[in-house]
């Protein structure tokens, strides 16, 4: 974990719908640290822009016309960090396979927003710090934790379960235990599009950190936590492939 400086980010919106493409320029407009530098409504559009202008980030939607959003990142080199827009959450996998920063799912809320871009600053100040040689390195997704008075980064393959806590949350690494200032809704947001689920209203698990489902239970590094029923349903198709995968 380490405390992160924020960069200042170029931010590129890559929206073909006029409410949705206003509503992600104002929030960026938000917050003093970003620069938004352009719209672009389609793929070509915007592979114009990123051969002209200086961008770091990409906020881009799937469903462009004629074709997806996708496509830009197969086709140029020139990709910065990239945030995906989407109104489907089963383009995650693919998302990630790409090696976005983050998956944003139609209605977006500033809240949810908000998180996205604090990993993408988060990634710029870390590549800042290392220097030039960073860049070769494999890029890890974190999440933000605030804890007391500071914030942390956590990548997200240390964290094993998440529980509910009071009014906060217990985020259980492999050894260790932090206690951050969020609800389990809040974290549920921030993991979106990541491979996590809730499994009992007490409960968020990390698809790498199950060792079995049995009995109703899922088996993890730093114990058994139960499936709720109204979860069940649900999630017991997706823990039973996290099981078998691990």
């Amino acid at each position: 974990m380490e405390e992160f400086a924020l960069e200042r980010i170029r931010t590129l919106v890559v929206e073909d719908d006029p409410v949705q493409s206003a509503l992600l320029r104002g929030y960026i407009k938000t917050l003093p640290m970003m620069d938004h530098v352009g719209t672009a409504r389609s793929v070509n559009e915007a592979e114009r822009m990123l051969e002209s202008l200086p961008v770091d980030l990409l906020v881009l939607d799937i469903g462009l016309p004629q074709e997806s959003g996708f496509r830009l990142l197969e086709r140029t080199s020139k990709v910065p960090s990239v945030i995906v827009v989407t109104g489907d959450p089963h383009h995650a996998l693919e998302g990630f396979e790409h090696g976005v920063v983050d998956l944003l799912v139609k209605p977006i809320s500033k809240q949810r927003f908000l998180q996205a871009m604090q990993r993408v600053q988060m990634r710029s100040a870390a590549r800042a710090r290392a220097g030039p040689a960073h860049i070769k390195q494999p890029e890890q997704p974190s999440v933000l934790l605030n804890s007391g008075r500071r914030t942390v980064s956590v990548p997200l393959n240390d964290i094993l379960l998440v529980e509910a806590y009071g009014n906060h949350v217990k985020v259980h690494l492999a050894n260790e235990r932090i206690v951050a200032n969020a609800t389990m809704d809040g974290m549920l947001a921030q993991l979106s599009g990541m491979e996590f689920i809730r499994v009992h209203r007490r409960y968020i698990v990390a698809c790498h950190a199950v060792r079995a489902v049995e009995d109703g239970k899922v088996v993890t590094p730093v114990g058994e936590v139960p499936v709720g029923t109204s979860y069940r349903r649900e999630v017991m198709g997706h823990l039973e492939r996290c099981a078998q995968a691990t």
